[in-house]
């Protein structure tokens, strides 16, 4: 898709309004939002499922365009989330996102979903300066997908999170906050879990989306997955395998 680099006036008129879309965890969120003077959030709707994710997509999206009375060609921006997290899932929102936008000819904003989980850390996780922020995913190994608050998301280990930290103490969020949290303890490192949502918030998303601008978005490349690691996959014998990504 072409890169848009004039400023243009909103489709829906005096409101940009933004689709924002995760599929990357075991639950589908979808979001609308618009935004005249101030953000508003006008349809948020997500449903828990560890599969199934590609038949759930487009009739909850249709769902919110149909309850909030908007049409598809009024959006202005697709926001999504780009991992990591389930391979699958990971692929579902941004095939769709991709799709949508090419269709209707309007910009992407690809957010990483340990980005997207900071968006929604409640102020009662964020630290001073003798502790660190930590998204920590369930990667569905012995290790985890993590990100300090400002930095790149990254899979690793406890002890490889531990020696990211230094002398800091880890308030952790996400949903593999619990589990890391012991492991941690174990090393001898200060954390607790936080109280922020486990989930990402598909509205928190769609609102960033939007205060970052249309412009903004219009200006980058569409986003690709974000891969850590490569898949894991069955062969047709049953062994079990992991395939190398390309982004």
């Amino acid at each position: 898709m072409p890169r848009e680099t004039s400023i243009r006036q909103p489709r829906s008129g005096a409101a940009w309004r933004v689709l924002a879309i995760d599929t990357c965890f075991a639950r589908c969120a979808v979001a609308l939002a618009e935004r005249r003077e101030a953000v508003t959030v006008v349809a948020s709707e997500a449903e828990a499922m560890t599969r199934g994710h590609a038949a759930a997509l487009t009739p909850m999206i249709e769902k919110a365009l149909h309850d909030s009375a908007w049409l598809a060609p009024d959006l202005d921006l697709v926001a999504v989330t780009i991992g990591p997290g389930s391979f699958t899932g990971v692929r579902i929102g941004v095939a769709m996102a991709r799709g949508l936008a090419m269709t209707l000819r309007v910009p992407v904003a690809g957010v990483t979903t340990t980005d997207a989980l900071f968006l929604g850390a409640a102020a009662a996780d964020r630290v001073g300066a003798d502790g660190a922020l930590v998204a920590a995913i369930e990667s569905g190994r012995d290790d985890y997908f993590m990100a300090i608050d400002g930095a790149s998301p990254f899979a690793g280990t406890p002890s490889a999170l531990a020696t990211r930290l230094g002398d800091r103490c880890a308030i952790l969020i996400g949903d593999g906050a619990s589990r890391l949290a012991g492991a941690l303890r174990a090393l001898g490192v200060q954390a607790s879990v936080g109280v922020s949502s486990p989930s990402i918030d598909p509205a928190r998303l769609a609102a960033h989306a939007l205060h970052r601008g249309v412009e903004f978005w219009a200006r980058r490349d569409p986003p690709r997955p974000l891969y850590l690691r490569g898949a894991d996959v069955t062969l047709a014998d049953g062994a079990r395998t992991t395939a190398d990504l390309v982004r």
